[in-house]
C-alpha cells in the first residue's frame, strides 16, 4: 500500500483498533519521515486471553509507536487507549499531549478471560466513532468515550486490533454483528475516520478477515494480517502511523501474493469471483492458482494473471491502464472451465503478459512501495 498524505488538512487523526494478525511482514509500506499534521490517535484492543502474545508485543514497542505519533504530528496530537473483552472500557480518554497517560494504560494491559467467543469489538468502534455503543447488538456495553473530542477537519485512522469475531453486546455472533460492523464502518467513513484493522488470524477466518478488511476499505484505511503468537504488531503500528493511516489507491499484487494470502482477500472476493462468465469459489480460484500451466496451457497461464487482476482492482488498484486486457482476457475466457480446459494459444499468453505488468506493477510506476510477496 502506498503512503498518501492529504495536504488539505491540517490535523491527522488516528484512532487506535489494534486487531492482531497472522502473516504481517515489516516493510509493507513506505515509511519516509511522514508529516500527518495534528493527531487524535485511539488504540482500541481486545485484551482477552488469547491476545496475550499480540499486547506482550504492543507493551515492548509502544514508546516507539507513542513517538511515532509524536513526531508525525509535529507534538499537536492526543490519544487514547480503549479496551474491551465482552463489554467496552475506555482506559484513557482523549487529552492533548498526553503520551504518557496512554503509555501508562498500555502497560496495564492484561490479556485475561473473555467469555468465549465472538468479543464487542463492533461496539468498541462503534464506542469510538460515535461516543456509545448503543446502536450495537444489545447494547449499550460500553463506559463513556468522548468521541466529541475528535478534531473536525482531522484526517481519522482507526487501528482495530482483535483475533475475533465480533459479538456486539450480547457475546453472540449473528448476521446482525456483521451487518452492526458494516454500520460502524460506514459511520466512520462518514465522519472521515480512517480504520486500519490489524487482524491476528487466530480463528474464525476468513469471515473475521472479511469483516476486518471492509472496515479498513470502507474508510480508506490500512488491512493488516500478523501472526497468533503477536509478532510484528508494533511494526504494523509504526507502519500505519508512518502512511498517516491511509491505505488508499492500493498498488497492484502479484498473482504469487494472492495465492498465498487469502485472508488478504478483499471482502468482495471472500465469496467468489466469476471469471469468463464462470462462477468460482474461493478454493477454486487456489486450485487454479496452484495448478501449474503444464505443456504450455494458455488457459490457465491467463487466468492466473486475470483472477490476480480481479483481485487487484476489488482491492482498489487503479486498473485503468488495462481496461482493453481485461475486456479481451473477459472474452476469450468466456465459458472456459479453467479447472479442466486447456489450449495453447500465444494470443492469449500475450494478454497474460500484459496483466501480469500490472499485477507486477510494471504499468504503475506511481506505486513507489516495495511489493508484499
Amino acid at each position: 500500500m502506498k503512503a498518501q498524505y492529504n495536504k488539505k488538512l491540517s490535523t491527522c487523526v488516528a484512532v487506535g483498533v489494534l486487531t492482531l494478525g497472522a502473516g504481517f511482514s515489516s516493510g509493507a509500506w513506505a515509511q519516509a519521515a511522514p508529516f500527518c499534521g495534528a493527531m487524535d490517535v485511539v488504540f482500541v484492543v481486545d485484551d482477552t486471553g488469547s491476545m496475550s502474545g499480540a499486547i506482550s508485543n504492543i507493551k515492548a514497542g509502544i514508546a516507539s509507536i507513542a513517538a511515532d505519533v509524536v513526531a508525525a504530528s509535529g507534538g499537536d496530537y492526543q490519544m487514547a487507549l480503549v479496551s474491551f473483552k465482552d463489554t467496552v472500557e475506555t482506559d484513557v480518554d482523549l487529552a492533548p499531549g498526553n503520551e504518557a497517560a496512554v503509555q501508562a494504560g498500555i502497560a496495564a494491559l492484561s490479556a485475561s478471560s473473555g467469555a468465549g467467543l465472538p468479543e464487542a469489538s463492533d461496539a468498541a468502534l462503534d464506542t469510538v466513532v460515535n461516543g456509545t455503543s448503543a446502536g450495537s447488538d444489545a447494547g449499550p456495553c460500553n463506559q463513556p468515550f468522548n468521541s466529541a473530542g475528535l478534531r473536525p477537519g482531522a484526517v481519522k485512522i482507526a487501528v482495530m486490533l482483535t483475533d475475533n469475531l465480533p459479538g456486539g453486546c450480547n457475546d453472540s455472533f449473528t448476521a446482525t454483528d456483521q451487518a452492526n460492523a458494516a454500520r460502524v464502518a460506514n459511520d466512520a467513513s462518514a465522519a472521515d475516520i480512517l480504520i486500519s484493522a490489524i487482524y491476528n488470524a487466530n480463528s474464525a477466518a476468513p469471515v473475521t478477515a472479511g469483516i476486518m478488511t471492509n472496515y479498513a476499505a470502507t474508510t480508506g484505511g490500512v488491512y493488516v494480517n500478523t501472526p497468533s503468537n503477536g509478532e510484528g504488531t508494533s511494526a504494523a503500528i509504526e507502519e500505519i502511523i508512518a502512511a498517516c493511516g491511509s491505505g488508499a489507491n492500493n498498488c497492484p499484487l502479484s498473482q504469487g501474493y494472492w495465492k498465498n494470502h487469502l485472508e488478504a482477500w478483499p471482502e468482495s472476493a471472500m465469496s467468489g469471483l466469476t471469471v469468463g462468465g464462470v462462477f468460482y469459489n474461493p478454493w477454486q480460484l487456489l486450485t487454479i492458482f496452484n495448478t501449474p500451466p503444464k505443456q504450455g496451457n494458455s488457459y490457465l497461464i491467463l487466468g492466473h494473471q486475470y483472477i490476480a487482476a480481479l483481485l487487484n482492482i476489488a482491492n482498489d488498484a487503479n486498473g485503468s491502464v488495462i481496461e482493453a486486457s481485461l475486456a479481451e482476457a473477459e472474452a476469450a475466457l468466456t465459458g472456459v472451465n479453467l479447472l479442466s480446459a486447456y489450449i495453447k494459444d500465444e494470443s492469449l499468453n500475450g494478454i497474460a503478459g500484459m496483466l501480469d505488468d500490472f499485477n507486477t506493477r510494471d504499468l504503475t510506476p506511481d506505486c513507489e512501495d516495495p511489493e508484499i510477496n
